[in-house]
């Protein structure tokens, strides 16, 4: 699976380590990472709820994920992931 892969990480140290584990798969998978969302065929965001700053990066980046979208036609191809930590928020 040739190809390219872009990884965005914000949140806790466990949320690095996770990206860092991410990317040497796909590296093992072959794909080379870019630091241009719009050159990648695989887009991650990786993001901690337990932060609310970090949760509402996340969403911003993911309005700017859906605009690439639209604006390039190559992105049909493109995968789009979500990966992220967490907490219980019952009362």
């Amino acid at each position: 699976m040739p190809g390219r892969y872009y990884l965005w990480t914000v949140g806790c140290q466990m949320n690095k380590a996770d990206s860092e584990k991410l990317a040497a798969g796909f590296d093992r998978m072959g794909l080379k990472p870019t630091e241009r969302i719009e050159r990648a065929d695989i887009v991650v965001i990786n993001t901690c709820s337990v932060r609310q700053h970090a949760e509402d990066r996340a969403y911003s980046k993911l309005g700017r994920v859906r605009d690439l979208k639209t604006r390039q036609p190559r992105t049909e191809s493109r995968r789009h992931g979500l990966h992220g930590r967490s907490q219980d928020r019952r009362p």
